[in-house]
């Protein structure tokens, strides 16, 4: 009988708590969250317990100016053939501070500008992690993303906006099929980030942008390039760590002009430890040793004109020097065109 009564009072005890939470959370400005939902006005909202929906989107965003608070929940989509966090054409949202399972991408924004997507860990599903669609004034940052059969983090500016900005930091992406990419992005930061076990290609991907810094990242076990840059120009890629990349370069610009690449650390790769087919580069104090783990590969491979390569140490690297139609050209550099300047400050075996 008494433990009857216990039960009885336990029982009341938490309805009382679920009905006193509410106004507490209102009288904080937060809206709360419990079930799938649509939010159709601005302000902050919070999730109040764990949400898993079987089908379509679990928080389908549609008013600019929201706060999602997911306070360390799990917001979770298994099976569902749909994002489980999407806006489409609002701006101004900040989602951060939770867990985010399964869906298609776990958040997708797209036709948007001033998005925080911060803090969240993001789990096992059909496509992207963080897929930033349209978007322009971005910030990326202190996210875990894993087990995704898609990109980690995707960005694009789209028709709506000229260039992606802002700053990608101090994520983690993990067991993805592609890291980080970015298009057409114009003074936007890629700091920090750990990147590793890519199975369908590269680690981070910029493609035909200004003015970006990519600095401080770690990449290892990339598919394909651990850094790629394609057709961008006035960037600088520096204080990089790029181990066993299994594409054509550790780091790799291809069709890039007129970028710094510094102090980056690039080992055991399967080819060539930096690839540069480009013009007008400047290659300084980068350490390149024991690439070419397939049998072939030199340290630094130059393959455009007027670069300017000077400072740098490799060692270990197979070459062969036999196969690198230019001047100079060891087992750990090759100057395919003749046409590239050095100082004679690097520091190379059998490189006068």
């Amino acid at each position: 009988m008494l433990s009857k009564r216990i039960s009885i009072r336990i029982f009341w005890f938490a309805i009382l708590a679920a009905v006193l939470v509410q106004p507490v959370l209102a009288a904080e400005g937060r809206t709360p969250i419990w079930q799938q939902t649509v939010i159709t006005q601005s302000g902050k909202y919070i999730l109040t317990r764990n949400v898993n929906v079987p089908v379509g989107v679990a928080v389908d965003i549609q008013a600019n100016g929201v706060d999602l608070d997911l306070n360390g929940f799990i917001l979770g989509a298994p099976g569902s053939p749909n994002p489980v966090i999407q806006s489409s054409g609002f701006s101004d949202l900040h989602i951060h501070n939770g867990t985010v399972n399964g869906g298609t991408d776990a958040v997708y924004i797209r036709g948007a500008k001033n998005v925080v997507v911060e803090g969240l860990q993001i789990n096992s599903g059909t496509g992207t992690g963080i897929f930033l669609d349209e978007v322009t004034d971005i910030t990326v940052r202190n996210n875990q993303i894993r087990d995704r059969n898609g990109i980690g983090i995707l960005a694009n500016p789209g028709a709506a906006f000229p260039a992606v900005t802002g700053l990608i930091a101090d994520n983690v992406v993990e067991a993805c099929q592609e890291g980080i990419s970015v298009d057409l992005a114009q003074a936007l930061v890629i700091r920090n980030n750990q990147v590793q076990e890519t199975f369908g290609s590269f680690g981070i991907r910029v493609f035909d942008s200004r003015s970006v810094i990519i600095a401080e990242n770690t990449t290892a076990e990339t598919l394909a390039e651990g850094i790629w840059l394609e057709i961008t120009f006035g960037s600088k890629v520096y204080n990089n760590t790029v181990s066993r990349a299994h594409g054509p370069a550790g780091i790799h610009l291809l069709g890039s002009h007129e970028n710094l690449v510094l102090d980056n650390v690039v080992n055991e790769c399967d080819s060539d430890g930096i690839a540069v087919v480009g013009d007008r580069n400047l290659i300084q104090r980068n350490n390149l040793s024991r690439n070419g783990a397939t049998g072939s590969g030199f340290g630094l491979h130059l393959l455009g004109q007027q670069n300017v390569w000077r400072e740098n140490m490799a060692r270990s690297n197979p070459g062969p020097a036999a196969a690198c139609p230019g001047f100079p050209a060891t087992n750990d550099v090759c100057d395919s065109t003749a046409a590239n300047t050095t100082f004679g400050d690097n520091f190379m075996p059998g490189l006068i």
